[in-house]
């Protein structure tokens, strides 16, 4: 209900740009690129899945250098050692703070933790709610995802990273949306795995939803590709309708809630008040909120832009 850049837009603009970084053929822009957009992954927090990545493909990158006596090693082990100290450099000083009271870590039952992410990929597809159909769907994605992620793999280690630069492309994207997924998982587990479905999720299994179009492309005009690029369109319309219809609501309520809240606090300036008086809480923690504020009025953005 609320816009952040720099929750989901901004990282995700930055897989984009770093996966196509791998693709370029100059060596050094190419791992140059790569580094700087993976250190911009790292330190916008939600990102920070691409440090791993990163150091993982960059190894792998040595070894096959090694493996085929490529020339060149250099730039790869330099780039490799660059790539450990951009992770290194967030945990330097880092305290962990987990953001629910009810975090713990082993959660039990275990297999919570799968339901979880099943959900948030059965979510992505429209199909709401723990019911079986949402498991039983969710859980059909993420099957196909990681049998396309494992196949991609293989191709990448039989043929070498850069004469499989496709494949790469989808190795990092399943990747990346897997990592998410986990992480959120075990993050958030404990206050219901009926929260996995919460929109906020969704714009981190984006870069996974790719791969399965880009792996679809891959197969080309034969059978199998025709077909799976026709459930794959059929998909996508079945989600559309899926979230207009569900989602027309709860989008409605919050567009009409944030008004009469902004009416509210505009004539009283009392976050608490308007909250009740609304009925709709703008923050969870009115306490934080009052100085931003405050922030906005002094400077005339925001709610105070047409005062």
């Amino acid at each position: 209900g609320d816009p952040n850049a720099a929750y989901g837009a901004f990282p995700l603009l930055l897989i984009f740009l770093y996966v196509y970084s791998w693709t370029i053929s100059n060596k050094i822009l190419r791992y140059s690129l790569v580094l700087l957009f993976n250190f911009f992954l790292i330190y916008s927090g939600f990102g920070i899945i691409a440090g791993i990545i990163t150091i993982t493909i960059l190894l792998l990158d040595v070894y096959q250098n090694r493996r085929f006596k490529q020339k060149g090693l250099a730039l790869p082990i330099v780039s490799f050692s660059i790539s450990v100290i951009s992770l290194g450099s967030f945990f330097v000083d880092y305290r962990f703070y987990a953001a629910i009271d009810c975090f713990s870590f082993p959660h039990k039952p275990l297999w919570d933790y799968l339901f979880y992410i099943v959900l948030m990929f059965a979510n992505f597809i429209g199909l709401k709610g723990f019911t079986a159909t949402s498991l039983i769907g969710g859980f059909f994605i993420v099957l196909t995802l990681f049998f396309i992620l494992i196949k991609n793999i293989r191709q990448i280690l039989n043929k070498g990273i850069f004469d499989e630069k496709l494949s790469l492309a989808i190795v990092v994207f399943i990747s990346y949306s897997f990592f998410f997924a986990a992480a959120a998982a075990v993050g958030r587990v404990c206050s219901g795995v009926e929260l996995a479905q919460r929109s906020r999720y969704m714009t981190y299994l984006i870069p996974a939803f790719l791969a399965l179009y880009f792996q679809i492309l891959k197969l080309g005009r034969t059978k199998i590709g025709v077909i799976g690029l026709s459930l794959f369109i059929v998909m996508i319309i079945f989600t559309e309708f899926q979230v207009l219809s569900k989602n027309e609501v709860d989008i409605s309520d919050n567009v009409l809630g944030k008004k009469y809240w902004k009416s509210c606090y505009l004539q009283y300036e009392d976050v608490a008040y308007c909250n009740k008086k609304a009925n709709f809480e703008i923050f969870p923690r009115p306490d934080e909120i009052k100085y931003r504020l405050e922030y906005l009025k002094e400077e005339k953005l925001n709610l105070f832009s047409g005062q």
